[in-house]
């Protein structure tokens, strides 16, 4: 069992501890019936009852604390061996085949089989069956004693009980497991969808409204600079270079928020988007892809996208290269994606925390990848991106 994974989600499995804490409360109550009975009958059971009084307020103590408690069991299970150490005492404390406390040295076999499936179930009933054993021959019984018919049968029946306790739990603790697994899964899979629907409303919003205010700006700087002469007509054909250059980054940044062409192929894809980019200075993209055969959903799609979109971009504008290569091929179960030109470089370790290598890496996360950015001044720049593939 991944225990992280369960003390990230406590709730889910404080249902079954509740069966653990109901478990004890019916077994102090066969217990206390036990020892009002036989008292009734004249035997001295006094300290049966301070024993009984004792595991209550045990029991109340645990109870008050089972948050605490169930985070200590998750965290350090070793914890548990206590439990046992104390139902182990009460079985000694009385013969085991005459003892109030039975029922109650059952309980710590709950968590074991709820924490450790098949393994805890059979240590914890091991250890407190050799208990139930030893205890018969310390409070005195003989070998005939012990296989007659009036005590061998009830001491497989109550040896069958620990076992019979620990895996009945054993499938309901897994089924659970499997549940929270698949919420897991349904919660990953709605918060993606609300991402993509923000995406997506996004990018309407951008373009019903800012690049459509942007288009009536161009055309009216556009008459405007028709109508002008002189400094004044520089001055609005400046005005209409820079709109241009404002419309191309709104259509890449609606592009990037939600691609048209996401149900295309990653070579198809990526290949469509260079064509958007705008190439200064003659600066051309080689591209080179061999992935036939990968099989990527849209969200991988989305973030190698955007990774690749952050690192062409950051070439294009700042590298000063004639030439940006960008390869992506399949390579042992796992998508190799190069973005590399032979520009100006960086040094690295002084724009590190950078918005945009930040970005980039925080995508490589969320893809379960690998990324290195490798650069240096005037050797260029090379980033790699590693995506494992399922199967």
């Amino acid at each position: 069992m991944d225990r992280e994974r369960l003390f990230q989600l406590p709730d889910e499995y404080r249902h079954l501890f509740q069966f653990f804490f109901v478990f004890r409360v019916i077994a102090l109550a066969f217990g206390l019936i036990w020892l009002l009975f036989k008292i009734s009958q004249g035997a001295n059971y006094t300290f049966g009852l301070f024993i009984w009084l004792g595991i209550l307020l045990y029991t109340i103590a645990i109870y008050i604390k089972r948050h605490e408690m169930y985070a200590l069991l998750l965290k350090h299970p070793t914890s548990l061996g206590f439990d046992i150490f104390v139902s182990v005492a009460l079985l000694f404390a009385y013969s085991a085949g005459d003892s109030p406390f039975y029922y109650y040295s059952i309980s710590p076999v709950i968590p074991a089989a709820m924490m450790f499936r098949f393994k805890g179930a059979v240590y914890s009933s091991g250890i407190l069956s050799l208990s139930q054993l030893a205890s018969v021959f310390v409070h005195g019984a003989t070998m005939n004693e012990f296989f007659s018919l009036g005590h061998f049968p009830l001491f497989l029946g109550q040896i069958t009980a620990y076992f019979t306790v620990g895996f009945m739990l054993v499938y309901p603790a897994g089924l659970l497991d499997e549940v929270i697994r698949q919420r897991s899964i349904i919660k990953e899979k709605t918060e993606k969808e609300a991402v993509s629907e923000e995406r997506a409303r996004l990018a309407r919003e951008l373009h019903d409204n800012l690049a459509q205010l942007l288009s009536v700006t161009k055309s009216k700087t556009n008459t405007l600079y028709e109508e002008l002469s002189g400094k004044m007509a520089d001055q609005a054909f400046d005005a209409c270079q820079l709109i241009d250059h404002a419309l191309q980054d709104l259509k890449n940044a609606i592009f990037a928020l939600r691609p048209e062409n996401i149900e295309l192929g990653l070579d198809q894809m990526l290949t469509d988007f260079c064509r958007r980019l705008p190439f200064p200075n003659g600066c051309k993209i080689d591209t080179y892809f061999n992935i036939d055969g990968v099989n990527l959903s849209g969200e991988q799609k989305f973030e190698i996208l955007r990774i690749c979109q952050e690192a062409l971009g950051n070439s294009v504008r700042h590298s000063r290269s004639d030439t940006i290569k960008l390869e992506a091929i399949k390579e042992n179960r796992k998508l190799l994606v190069y973005i590399e030109d032979r520009g100006t470089g960086f040094e690295a370790a002084k724009i590190s925390k950078g918005v945009g290598l930040l970005s980039m890496r925080e995508r490589a996360e969320k893809l379960k990848a690998d990324i290195e950015i490798i650069s240096a001044l005037e050797a260029g720049t090379k980033v790699k991106l590693t995506v494992p593939l399922k199967g």
